[in-house]
């Protein structure tokens, strides 16, 4: 088995016809990244046969029970609500006192507001109950390949395998999304390098694991002001550095150099982290796949992972694949 620097040696050979001097070294690296990963992917190596799992979030009702909502607003507030402390997410779904309809968390404006998805048709009230549904989205631990995996917990006191449902035929099925229960089914719909988006609107501070990560820049896509947008945001070292732009949500961050630590950006005074790009090579992000489980978990509950991993990228010069 050739290490990393072995298998340079031998694609510049093939490649460039034994020429000297370090031309082609980036391209060289990347090439044979990029093929073993591809390999990893499509070949069922047991070598990367792995095993983790993830917890399950039930209903949120935390607070009084003193709701305010308004007809015809979209506006609700909880007294003693702790949102953004308890990281309640954009778009999970929430019901107010007996009214019979559902509504989905558009935005989180404080520890005790926010926003629903439309305007409220229920009865105005100080007083009302609320109940946020559970947790339907998750995301699969670091590596997992998502064409190649399968969940199942023990929630009936015996084993069960979760059934997979493409997400194009769980809505042409007109499945009541809403139902509480023990998950049976499972749809997976997207990959990003975000492991949890903003609760609401924040600046985006990045920090290194590194002191010795100064002034390299870290470059953050997403939404400001209703547009897409970006901002580069200068590290310095293990002292966290904030941006100026309020971004709303954030579709990827990168690195424009490689860093000796691993970068954390995050939001709202570090309670959103919502990407860490590993040690090492330029501008590489985690991805995580998404996972939406069918019916919303009615407890909390380990949900079992088994998965081939996507491979680590070969480094240093003795790294072997």
């Amino acid at each position: 088995m050739l290490n990393f620097s072995g298998l340079i040696a031998e694609v510049k050979r093939r490649a460039t016809r034994d020429q000297s001097g370090t031309t082609f070294n980036t391209a060289t690296n990347n090439i044979i990244n990029t093929s073993l990963f591809r390999v990893g992917r499509e070949a069922p190596w047991r070598v990367l046969r792995r095993s983790t799992y993830f917890t399950t979030e039930t209903s949120y009702t935390t607070g009084t029970g003193a709701v305010a909502v308004t007809n015809n607003s979209a506006s609700f507030t909880v007294t003693g609500a702790t949102f953004i402390t308890d990281n309640i997410q954009v778009g999970r779904r929430v019901k107010f006192g007996t009214d019979s309809g559902y509504y989905i968390i558009r935005t989180i404006t404080g520890e005790t507001t926010g926003t629903i998805d439309r305007l409220y048709n229920g009865t105005t009230s100080t007083t009302t109950s609320y109940q946020i549904l559970p947790t339907e989205q998750y995301n699969l631990p670091i590596q997992v390949n998502p064409t190649r995996d399968f969940l199942w917990h023990n929630c009936y006191g015996y084993p069960m395998q979760l059934d997979y449902i493409p997400d194009q035929d769980f809505r042409s099925y007109n499945i009541n999304d809403n139902t509480v229960a023990k998950p049976t089914a499972y749809r997976m719909w997207g990959q990003d390098m975000v492991i949890t988006q903003l609760v609401t609107p924040s600046v985006i501070t990045v920090v290194s694991s590194s002191a010795s990560d100064t002034s390299k820049s870290i470059t953050v896509f997403g939404i400001v002001s209703g547009y897409p947008d970006y901002e580069v945001i200068v590290t310095n070292g293990t002292t966290p550095v904030a941006g100026s732009k309020t971004f709303s949500s954030i579709e990827r961050v990168v690195k424009a150099a490689t860093t000796v630590g691993r970068i954390t950006a995050s939001g709202n005074s570090g309670a959103d982290v919502v990407a860490v790009i590993p040690v090492g090579l330029t501008t590489l992000g985690i991805f995580y796949p998404k996972v939406q489980l069918y019916p919303l978990p009615d407890g909390i509950y380990p949900i079992n992972v088994n998965y081939y991993k996507d491979p680590f990228s070969l480094v240093n010069d003795d790294d072997c694949h």
